[in-house]
């Protein structure tokens, strides 16, 4: 019963602090963390008195709490410097090579990478004709198809230069026939790149004196 309640505190507040964030992040923030510590006290009661395996639940609630503040919220603030998964949670403007106000250049292609290995893991272990496995193939060649389509469409070279990202997809892909390195080209190709180095623009005139 006390843990139901924790949890409850806890998305309670999530939700609160939702609605807060459009008008006073700040305010949303403190909401947010309040409700899991307080939440988080009230679980704690659940276990009482402590043993060692409580440890494990209170470190996971917090952890818990840090991953979702991350991904989902611009509420993990250290000083002056918002820490988040997007740009746009983080409030600052994107860098030339981003995608959009979504991921920088260099967190896309780590999380690419890793969705990638992900789905050879997964079709490793459970046989290459699991569904899983399929659709973990099919989701993973439209992503890398999208972003090469986008980098190419933009003018950005392969893989926005992120090429130790792009090698560890293509090498954990062997298992896959290298499926979504075939995929990203093809995009690439679709949007109109071209894999030929460029021209040197001074080469025209290495003769003329």
């Amino acid at each position: 019963m006390l843990f139901a309640a924790g949890a409850a505190v806890a998305v309670i507040t999530t939700i609160v602090a939702g609605f807060l964030s459009e008008s006073d992040v700040d305010r949303a923030r403190r909401v947010f963390w309040f409700g899991w510590l307080a939440g988080g006290a009230v679980v704690a009661l659940t276990f009482w008195p402590p043993e060692g395996k409580d440890a494990v639940v209170a470190i996971t609630w917090m952890v818990f709490a840090w991953i979702y503040a991350y991904f989902r919220t611009p509420f993990i603030k250290i000083g002056d410097r918002i820490y988040a998964f997007t740009l746009a949670q983080r409030g600052v403007d994107p860098p030339p090579d981003a995608y959009g106000q979504l991921l920088t250049a260099a967190k896309m292609w780590w999380v690419a990478a890793l969705f990638s290995s992900s789905v050879v893991f997964v079709a490793v272990n459970e046989g290459m004709t699991h569904p899983a496995s399929i659709g973990g193939a099919a989701l993973s060649a439209l992503l890398f198809f999208g972003l090469g389509r986008a980098d190419a469409s933009e003018g950005f070279p392969v893989a926005r230069r992120q090429r130790i990202p792009l090698a560890v997809a293509a090498i954990t892909s062997i298992p896959l026939l290298c499926l979504p390195a075939l995929a990203y080209f093809a995009g690439f190709r679709a949007g109109g790149g071209s894999f030929a180095p460029p021209q040197d623009a001074e080469s025209g005139g290495a003769g003329d004196g």
